[in-house]
């Protein structure tokens, strides 16, 4: 069953069948700070957010984007789904936390997107980051910042060459606050020791789906889940989240 919230996330986002410029976090989320919005820019310290570039059908390098069945498609530049102001709620929680899950499932449009191109980043521009699940041509890539790293969250964790497969695809990535893993459909593709702790994190940086949050670092594909829990996922519920979606 491909329930969004089966394991308890505390930030859900299920985009098959969407509409409209908003998306709201399934996951409970009193103040609605984690409440998504879809456009080609969000200014977030001038004006309220603008309409989206969501309509029934958006050019691919017009803001190429567009609801269908199986979730959003991205198909062109400068798409993001963002929150309009700091994600701290999930920020601070991550980090009392000092655990995390990272899930997304989607297809690529291709594997020669590079940056890495943003899945699911918790960051402020290309430079600094919280974290970052995305793209690297036919790879995954996850940036974890520690105490240990840089502000950018590298060294890259980087999955093998060939993982990324332009099809439906589950990617989990975890860290029990020693060890990051990232599966692929199920199966564990990379296991690295990250030190640290996450206590270096800002709280001030937003929330971004599909792009960075200065829309330089685009995805393309067909986002349908992107989700965060405040604990690393153990390999059997990875398996079972997997097979859910795959089945």
């Amino acid at each position: 069953m491909q329930d969004p919230l089966a394991l308890d996330p505390i930030a859900a986002y299920d985009f098959r069948e969407g509409q409209g410029d908003t998306i709201a976090s399934l996951a409970p989320d009193e103040d609605d700070s984690l409440t998504l919005t879809l456009g080609d820019a969000i200014d977030r310290e001038a004006q309220p957010p603008r309409q989206g570039i969501l309509g029934p059908v958006s050019p691919p390098g017009q803001g190429g984007a567009r609801w269908a069945e199986e979730g959003l498609v991205i198909e062109g530049a400068r798409v993001a789904a963002k929150t309009y102001g700091p994600a701290a709620w999930l920020t601070d929680t991550l980090v009392d936390a000092g655990a995390l899950s990272v899930e997304f499932v989607g297809g690529p449009g291709d594997t020669e997107q590079n940056g890495p191109a943003r899945m699911v980043s918790l960051s402020v521009d290309p430079y600094h980051r919280n974290l970052t699940l995305g793209q690297e041509a036919d790879r995954y890539v996850l940036r974890l910042r520690t105490t240990d790293t840089d502000a950018n969250g590298t060294p890259n964790i980087e999955t093998p060459p060939g993982t990324v497969r332009p099809e439906l695809q589950h990617v989990m990535a975890t860290y029990d606050g020693g060890v990051a893993r990232v599966y692929v459909d199920g199966e564990l593709a990379v296991e690295e020791d990250r030190g640290g702790s996450l206590e270096s994190w800002d709280a001030d940086y937003p929330l971004v789906i599909a792009n960075e949050a200065d829309l330089e670092r685009q995805w393309r594909g067909t986002v349908a889940l992107a989700a965060i829990y405040d604990r690393a996922l153990t390999n059997d519920e990875v398996t079972g989240r997997a097979d859910a979606w795959l089945a």
